[in-house]
């Protein structure tokens, strides 16, 4: 059939310390008409640990700040040892590591229905098998019942004969987190103006949407992410995209762009012990060019146009505070200049 196409591959690899391995891909391509075409892939995947991960030395150095042992904190009240202090923290490389494993599959398309207007999405699903990572101090001890064998205690206080001793460290090495799945979908939608008077325009949408995204837990079980703070994952949003508006008109062109992530579920409770929500974030950036000179672009723009401040986020999983680094810059406005001359 002449519009459908098949590409098949197979890669073999040996590793004198996690054995052999071979992962086959599969893909189709299928465009029934000149307006039309479908695509579906399979495949698998092998990552042996890497070097640092296996072989970082063990150091001992202290959690982020601002933590409490959730098991002796409420009855002791001690500042030093168990509320609102640091732990020792045992971190390194870890020899046992087996390697990550995937399994991903995807199915889509693209119809172009008009002329300039294209419009693709493509449905994904990702196991990912043994991740390797670090836990979060914090998240051990969103969970000391789950990570017990994460937390090290010195011997039970006599003035707290019901409780375990204090904790004398915490040890995250790095480690296989277990299981992930993904499933979400892609969508890539962009239109093109004709020529008018005023220039040509170009308007763009690239986002993603999870219907799944889960975590193994040490017993097995399987939890949602999407939505909430993860003490592995960070902020998982539901939906995140960037859009942008391009002009061109002669020598002359401007972008303007968002960047956009759904809120999420905060990692701690509220002051009064409710769920506290995340805002959503977004970010405009604008650039104009100017490209008058044969090979020559000048480029002026701004990145955070509107000076957007991080919405706040009570999270103790990172040093920085107020904020989550994987969610939001905490960088203001600010301008930027670019030259660029190609010689050919």
């Amino acid at each position: 059939m002449k519009s459908l196409e098949l590409n098949a591959a197979v890669r073999y690899d040996h590793y004198s310390d996690f054995g052999s391995t071979t992962n086959p891909k599969i893909a189709l391509r299928w465009q029934p008409a000149k307006w039309a075409l479908g695509r579906a892939s399979y495949g698998t995947g092998f990552r042996a640990p890497a070097l640092p991960e296996l072989f970082s030395p063990i150091v001992t150095t202290n959690t982020q700040p601002g933590l409490s042992d959730p098991v002796r904190c409420p009855v002791t009240n001690d500042q030093v040892n168990d509320c609102v202090t640091q732990f020792v923290n045992i971190q390194g490389g870890n020899t046992e590591l087996k390697p990550e494993k995937s399994t991903q599959w995807s199915i889509g398309g693209v119809i172009e229905p008009l002329d300039g207007l294209s419009i693709a999405a493509d449905w994904y699903k990702i196991d990912l098998k043994d991740q390797v990572g670090l836990l979060n101090p914090a998240a051990v001890l969103g969970d000391v019942v789950q990570y017990a064998a994460f937390i090290t205690r010195g011997p039970a206080d006599p003035n707290f004969p019901g409780l375990p001793g204090p904790i004398t460290a915490i040890t995250t090495l790095f480690t296989n987190l277990g299981e992930t799945r993904i499933e979400g979908i892609d969508i890539d939608a962009r239109y093109r103006t004709p020529a008018t008077s005023v220039g040509r325009f170009r308007f763009g949408l690239q986002g993603t949407y999870y219907t799944k995204y889960e975590i193994q837990q040490i017993d097995g079980s399987f939890a949602g992410q999407i939505g909430l703070y993860s003490g592995i994952g960070g902020a998982i949003n539901r939906w995140k995209h960037y859009a942008s508006i391009d002009w061109d008109y002669g020598a002359w062109g401007a972008t303007l762009a968002q960047t956009f992530g759904a809120g999420y579920t905060d990692a701690n409770l509220d002051v009064d012990g409710n769920p506290r929500r995340v805002g959503n974030y977004e970010v405009y950036d604008l650039q104009g060019r100017w490209t008058g000179v044969k090979n020559l672009t000048v480029t002026l723009g701004i990145k955070n146009l509107f000076n957007r401040a991080p919405p706040f986020t009570n999270q103790t999983f990172t040093f920085q505070n107020g904020y989550d680094p994987s969610y939001a810059d905490p960088r203001g406005a600010f301008w930027y200049a670019n030259v660029a001359y190609k010689f050919l």
